[in-house]
């Protein structure tokens, strides 16, 4: 039997962690596994736990801890986590793998059992012919830390914006006079709600918290956190277009 290296995961990704790609996830830093929040699904079969098998400075390989029959062989499933940390209660990551159009063009890799018990390493899953580009980040923070997670927003959003709000039929609910505030504090959106009153990302309070951006060329994207720890919109991204002196 193929022995792996060990892995070795944060201290802090332990219990409860918060994904901006699939919500609430419960890591077991024991048993070096997440069972609760990544599901690989192939058709009608799914994998649900996965165990952290090898790690180095930028990668940690999981394999799911079952395998499961599809057109005849039987598969593990396995998540190339590329990460990045941010702060003590925060990483980012990349998943390096190719989509895969019967798994819902997640980016995952599955690899037949006699192959995976002969040896899977972290060179040979994490090579992906067509990898995530730029904006097909992730970040995982720690629950109920997002005060301790905060990073600057992009340039295109350091200001006092003026901002309408419509509904689905593009009718107006805010207009004129309603402002958000990511001047005053550089790593804070402030919305304010006496100003307009509709609820902005599901945030009762109208504040948000960047956890991490990245550029593109003129585009930058931001993943923002809930300051409000009892909504269920943990995460949105923002896309920004910075066109000379305008922000779009």
């Amino acid at each position: 039997m193929f022995t792996y290296c060990a892995c070795t995961l944060p201290t802090v990704l332990d219990g409860n962690v918060w994904d901006s790609r699939r919500g609430t996830l419960v890591f077991s830093n024991s048993n070096l596994q997440i069972t609760s929040g990544w599901t690989a699904s192939f058709l009608a079969v799914s994998w649900t736990t996965f165990t952290c098998i090898e790690s180095d400075s930028t990668h940690w390989l999981f394999k799911s801890i079952n395998n499961e029959q599809v057109f005849g062989p039987f598969y593990y499933t396995y998540y190339c986590v590329r990460y990045n940390k941010i702060t003590d209660y925060s990483y980012s990551y990349y998943l390096d793998s190719n989509r895969e159009e019967n798994a819902g063009f997640a980016r995952i890799s599955f690899i037949e059992v006699s192959i995976a018990n002969a040896g899977v390493t972290i060179s040979q899953v994490c090579s992906p012919s067509s990898g995530p580009s730029t904006e097909e980040f992730h970040v995982l923070v720690k629950e109920s830390q997002q005060d301790n997670v905060k990073q600057w927003f992009p340039d295109a959003l350091l200001g006092v914006y003026a901002y309408t709000v419509t509904d689905n039929s593009n009718s107006g609910i805010c207009g004129t006079g309603s402002v958000w505030d990511a001047c005053t504090n550089r790593t804070t959106i402030s919305f304010n709600y006496t100003q307009c009153s509709t609820q902005m990302f599901g945030s009762t309070d109208g504040v948000f918290y960047a956890t991490k951006y990245v550029t593109s060329g003129s585009t930058s994207y931001v993943i923002i956190i809930n300051a409000d720890s009892s909504t269920s919109t943990r995460f949105t991204c923002l896309v920004t277009i910075l066109c000379g002196s305008l922000n779009m």
